[in-house]
């Protein structure tokens, strides 16, 4: 009897064991919800925007160089557009000549950077409606 308890016990250990290790070993590709973190090099200055919700999910990036934005799942190229003379406001063109219009607000400066607790994103719609997104920003130099 006690034989048996042993390789019943040993059994069942080695099918919990068994079945657990059936995983695949595949890795899942990485899921973002956002732009690729970008990184300055020394003497390089960015504007790093991110949508003012729970998520925090980071949607648009600037430097002297190039834009980029976060709309539809993909990152899509931005080009800087004529500015209005609004101090705060940048406006970006897409690879269809879509205007993007980026408000900063509320700027509170620290440490050779500026936080902005709120602003605004905003672009049109297939029907010319504005669709406006809740942000805040942060722009920063690297030394």
């Amino acid at each position: 009897m006690y034989f048996g308890r042993q390789i019943l016990t040993l059994s069942l250990a080695l099918l919990i064991s068994g079945c657990a290790s059936l995983g695949t070993s595949k890795a899942e590709p990485e899921r973002r919800d956002g732009l690729s973190p970008r990184n300055l090099s020394a003497g390089e200055c960015g504007l790093f925007v991110w949508k003012a919700d729970q998520a925090k999910n980071f949607i648009l990036f600037a430097d002297d160089k190039s834009a980029a934005l976060y709309r539809d799942s993909r990152e899509v190229a931005l080009t800087r557009a004529p500015n209005d003379d609004i101090p705060n406001k940048l406006n970006f063109l897409d690879s269809s000549g879509e205007e993007i219009s980026l408000i900063l607000l509320d700027a509170h400066s620290f440490q050779d950077s500026t936080r902005y607790k709120s602003g605004r994103l905003t672009s049109k719609d297939t029907n010319g409606w504005d669709i406006v997104t809740p942000v805040v920003g942060l722009y920063s130099c690297k030394t």
